[in-house]
């Protein structure tokens, strides 16, 4: 026994200690202690690499230094190939798209779960069946296939783009040891505990044919949802006393068809904003759409569009099964024109996916449309809906052509064939730069927006340079067809030229002559104390919007 169990070398005898005792020395007793000392020598580790180490080697905390750089794979490696990646990152890859191919030194010998590696991607991926080859191993077609994670942690195929030229992505061998999944694809499925608010992958496309609407979720590569590229949403609990919320995954295409003929409440040639909503029917998603602006996640339900072109009203929630009392989410806004309603001939010419923030600012006022005067007899607004609750029109800079004159408002009930001319109620109060302010009742032919009647220098005044008419009138509830309809305005302007007098007009007024619906108003220029229209607007503007 040359060495003891903890390494140190033991001699067999001891010279000195023989010699005190009469120990002769003997070739028996020299052979022995020079076999131990051969025997501790062989078990040594020699400099130069001769010995074949045969057990585990304890360091007791201490290192191997100076360790050259390591290039097969059963080398030892130092720190420094460790924090450079050398065994890890495998370049750029070779091969064509679709076809990568990687040729690592030393090379490896085959496929192991749950080996990983990163490289640069030279193509982007085409397919959704890519593969990476590594040293040549295996059929690739079988073996080597690139996948990626789903969000319920199941292997799919990756999708177009997944992997983009000049990106570097990172390959682990799946614990099946046939594939490569995918860890960092551009495309990611959102995964762990999802927001209630979620909104995931979602696109929203729109076509026209046969004069019928298509609206389609789409991904954000523009493609239908699958299981590999799911569309998600997050809904909430259809008991209103709930506030819980639940994510649903849209994997097949999904669209809602408005028929040819369906109006949806929107009027000829006139731009309608048309808001798209997810339905969580039981855990399936649908597409609903409306001219109507339902809060987001909410609770709602719908009408069946039907395909035979009965989907007119502006308030409906329409899909293509009725629905009831289903958690909704708000996706989309549409932004469309068509010169016949409900022909639909012409595609959106604006459509946002995801609209809750852009939408946010637009509940209370939404803006319509804007009419620009030159030399205008009138400026008519048609088609007043009851999307929504009450209309605001703003005057910019509304010039007369001729001098003195009251800016007047007028009904119709028949979208514009005959004007109300009668059973106009109103009230307001005028001021000038001169004078305090003075009650006074106008003509029932028609709200007297702008100067008195009675007073034709009261009236608006035609130098440019004074800015015309400025300020807004409030149209409430004209589509509600049992109670009279209401409105009050603020103006200010220029009077008269013969008097350099900048005034202000506050009014109320009320149409007595019936409950009917209005549907449009027109604003026009008249002369003080007369019935009679007086001349153009000559240039100036006013914007309609609505208030839902």
């Amino acid at each position: 026994m040359a060495f003891n169990g903890t390494g140190t070398f033991v001699r067999i005898y001891n010279w000195v200690t023989d010699k005190i005792n009469s120990v002769p020395i003997t070739a028996s007793r020299m052979d022995a202690e020079m076999d131990g000392m051969a025997t501790g020598l062989s078990t040594c580790i020699t400099k130069d690499g001769r010995t074949t180490i045969t057990a585990d080697l304890p360091l007791n905390s201490h290192k191997l230094t100076g360790l050259a750089v390591g290039s097969a794979r059963t080398d030892s490696i130092n720190v420094g190939q460790v924090q450079d990646g050398q065994f890890t990152y495998l370049g750029t890859t070779g091969g064509a798209a679709d076809a990568y191919t990687l040729s690592p030194n030393p090379a490896i010998t085959a496929y192991v779960a749950p080996m990983r590696f990163r490289a640069k991607i030279a193509t982007t991926n085409a397919t959704t069946t890519p593969y990476l080859q590594i040293s040549g191993i295996g059929t690739p077609a079988s073996d080597a296939v690139i996948k990626k994670l789903a969000a319920d942690k199941s292997e799919v195929a990756v999708i177009v783009g997944d992997m983009v030229a000049n990106g570097i992505y990172e390959f682990q061998r799946n614990s099946g040891n046939t594939a490569w999944i995918l860890l960092n694809p551009e495309n990611q499925i959102a995964t762990g505990y999802l927001d209630s608010d979620l909104i995931n992958n979602l696109a929203i496309t729109t076509s026209v044919g046969s004069s019928a609407l298509t609206v389609a979720l789409k991904t954000k590569a523009g493609n239908d949802p699958s299981t590999s590229e799911p569309i998600q949403i997050s809904f909430r609990s259809s008991t209103a006393s709930s506030g819980t919320y639940t994510t649903r995954n849209v994997t097949a295409a999904t669209s809602v068809v408005v028929s040819s003929g369906s109006t949806l409440g929107t009027a000829a040639a006139v731009a309608a904003n048309l808001y798209v909503y997810a339905l969580d029917n039981a855990g399936t998603v649908e597409v609903g759409i409306s001219y109507y602006l339902f809060p987001d996640n909410s609770i709602q339900s719908s009408t069946a569009e039907g395909g035979a072109g009965a989907a007119d009203s502006a308030t409906v929630l329409y899909s293509a099964t009725a629905r009831s009392s289903v958690p909704v989410r708000l996706i989309g806004v549409i932004n469309i024109t068509e010169a016949t309603a409900g022909a639909w001939v012409s595609n959106a010419t604006t459509v946002t996916s995801n609209p809750t923030k852009f939408v946010a600012s637009k509940i209370n006022l939404e803006t319509i449309s804007t009419a620009t005067a030159s030399s205008s007899a009138s400026i008519a607004f048609t088609n007043l809906t009851d999307a929504y609750s009450a209309y605001e029109f703003e005057f910019i800079n509304v010039l007369p052509a001729n001098n003195a004159v009251m800016l007047t408002g007028q009904y119709s009930t028949d979208n514009g064939v005959t004007w109300l001319n009668s059973s106009y109620l109103q009230r307001k109060n005028n001021a000038t730069t001169s004078d305090a302010d003075g009650s006074y009742t106008d003509k029932t032919t028609g709200l007297t927006i702008s100067g008195r009647d009675g007073d034709a220098n009261s009236g608006a005044g035609n130098n440019a340079t004074r800015g015309g008419i400025n300020g807004k009138f409030w149209l409430f509830n004209p589509s509600n067809a049992s109670a009279y309809k209401g409105a009050n305005w603020y103006v200010h302007f220029s009077n008269s030229t013969s008097f350099n007098y900048y005034a202000r007009v506050e009014g109320i007024g009320l149409y007595t002559g019936s409950t009917s619906a209005i549907n449009a108003i027109r604003f026009i220029f008249k002369s003080a104390n007369t019935d009679t229209n007086n001349g153009n607007i000559a240039s100036g503007s006013i914007i309609l919007r609505g208030r839902r």
